[in-house]
């Protein structure tokens, strides 16, 4: 038996069948795509604000006795704005001068918010070959504002001086990045427990 040709109409069909099968198909393939890429950045950022509230809270859940009245404290720098002291035990460390108790400072140079330990060298005598020097590390980049909030005794505060006989109950950081975006970091502060006095 002998095959009829195909007409011209049947190839125009068959050719608008694939494109429309083929364009679908690319559509939904770019949709993925563009699925998948969001999911990366919000997966990365999440990451990024666990990182944050993690580093953070260990350093406020080792803060030590310090000269000082409160081991943290928010002061006002000419070049870096507001600057929050802290001193905590470190732990252990392969250069000696970043070992127990040192100071950190978390403040903003220009668009990144940064943790600066500087090293314990002011409290002992330096060892053979030992210099005293600071580590610094950028937390978040971009960030545009910081603003500080401290709770303590159920009342808030934008500041918290050197002068105060404890540290406060919990610290709020918030993060501005710009007119909409933000991010908000709550930290309980971890105290000395004080005694009770039981009277007969």
């Amino acid at each position: 038996m002998k095959r009829r040709p195909l007409t011209l109409i049947e190839l125009l069909i068959g050719f608008t069948l694939a494109s429309l099968v083929l364009g679908t198909l690319f559509t939904s393939l770019h949709e993925i795509s563009h699925i998948s890429s969001r999911l990366e950045r919000a997966e990365k950022e999440v990451l990024g604000r666990a990182e944050f509230q993690q580093r953070v809270s260990a350093i406020l859940g080792n803060l030590t006795d310090t000269k000082q009245k409160t081991p943290l404290y928010l002061s006002e720098d000419k070049d870096r704005g507001k600057v929050l002291s802290l001193n905590f035990h470190c732990g252990i460390d392969p250069n000696p001068s970043f070992s127990r108790q040192v100071k950190g400072l978390l403040f903003l140079d220009g668009k990144d918010f940064c943790l600066r330990v500087l090293g314990n060298n002011h409290l002992r005598k330096p060892l053979f070959g030992e210099q005293d020097n600071s580590r610094e590390t950028i937390l978040k980049r971009n960030v545009l504002r910081v603003e500080y909030e401290f709770l303590n005794a159920g009342k808030t505060s934008n500041t918290w001086q050197e002068e105060e006989e404890e540290p406060p109950d919990y610290l709020k950081i918030t993060l501005l990045y710009g007119k909409d975006k933000k991010e908000e970091y709550a930290f309980w502060i971890k105290k000395k427990l004080k005694g009770v006095v039981f009277l007969r």
